[in-house]
């Protein structure tokens, strides 16, 4: 069962997470771990990040830290809408 579907479905919306592990359920460990390899492409780093520290800024994945600078200059215009859509109305698990 997963108890965070809200974030699954944030995670969704970008595109380069559609077949990262640990999203149905969401399960933040597994995600980590899809993180850092072999590693996806820049864009689903940053996603990932983002999704990890919405879900807990406070718990180390070893995946790095989300900083939005450097994820804006990485994604593309569908990554940034799913960030932007977030920011008009964030919400947290």
């Amino acid at each position: 069962m997963n108890h965070y579907p809200r974030m699954t479905e944030l995670a969704r919306t970008f595109p380069t997470l559609q077949n990262a592990d640990g999203l149905d359920p969401f399960e933040p460990s597994r995600l980590a771990k899809w993180l850092r390899g072999p590693a996806p492409c820049h864009a689903a780093i940053h996603a990932g990040r983002f999704l990890l520290h919405l879900f807990n800024s406070r718990a180390r994945y070893n995946v790095g830290n989300f900083q939005v600078a450097d994820a804006f200059a990485t994604w593309d215009h569908k990554h940034r809408d799913a960030f932007i859509a977030w920011c008009v109305a964030p919400w947290w698990p």
